[in-house]
């Protein structure tokens, strides 16, 4: 078995799985394509699935993505996994906000960064302790336990992450904790989309308490900054005029 063949025999090991799990295939959700472009046979390839169960209903979406690509160390295939909360409400309101109001990896021909993240980790530091470029491998047919090693991560710390983010107050207190992949600092990006996730909901007070706390601070991680964090909240001034007036009661 060739190599294209593997990936393939890889590619709906891991889709049945997902589905036994409950998952949905699902299209890209990140806007960038399923499989390398330009190529007859491409060396990497894109799964998304989706859960309707998980997450918050109506408001956030629970996905999962899968890359299934050559590897070069051992002449299979590896997996890279990462779990997601993502969601279309924040995409809509972050597009009306510049880049210069968001974290700097909102910049001009990034297109990585995208204006429905909520959160996101890989499957490398959802482990414990937390492990920040965990591959699975499958060097061919029968050796190599990469599928069940990916499908283990979905079952544990996938749950958990998820788990973990099913409702807004547990996203409110998730919002400025730090994450194991930014070295101590909180996520800028899921900071801003729990505040907004927050005024959509109507919970003016706690998207002004985040607010309050951030910039209270004198460092932020290196892709933020109080400059962009002002901007920020005068975005959200305009946007949500309830928000403008209880930020102007707790500045006064």
């Amino acid at each position: 078995m060739g190599r294209a063949e593997l990936a393939e025999h890889v590619i709906s090991e891991i889709t049945a799985g997902m589905t036994a799990q409950g998952y949905s295939v699902s299209e890209p959700l990140d806007n960038q394509p399923s499989a390398e472009p330009g190529v007859r046979v491409p060396s990497w390839r894109t799964l998304w699935f989706t859960h309707a169960e998980r997450g918050i209903q109506g408001r956030t979406t629970a996905a999962v993505s899968a890359i299934v690509a050559a590897s070069q160390q051992t002449g299979g295939v590896r997996i890279e996994g990462y779990a997601y909360l993502l969601s279309q409400a924040l995409e809509e309101v972050l597009r009306g906000v510049p880049d210069t109001a968001l974290d700097s990896s909102y910049r001009p021909g990034n297109t990585y960064a995208q204006r429905n993240y909520v959160d996101m980790a890989g499957f490398g530091s959802l482990e414990n302790p937390p492990k920040s470029d965990l591959t699975f491998h499958i060097v061919a047919l029968g050796v190599g336990d990469g599928v069940e090693r990916f499908m283990d991560g979905t079952r544990r710390g996938v749950v958990d992450f998820f788990a973990e983010r099913d409702s807004l107050m547990k996203l409110v207190d998730l919002a400025l904790r730090e994450r194991a992949q930014d070295r101590g600092w909180p996520a800028p990006s899921r900071f801003r989309g729990v505040v907004v996730l927050c005024l959509l909901e109507g919970r003016v007070d706690d998207a002004v308490g985040l607010m309050d706390r951030y910039l209270s601070w004198e460092k932020y991680k290196r892709s933020d900054s109080r400059d962009r964090v002002v901007a920020f909240d005068s975005v959200l001034c305009e946007r949500f005029p309830d928000y403008a007036l209880a930020r102007s009661n707790r500045v006064e």
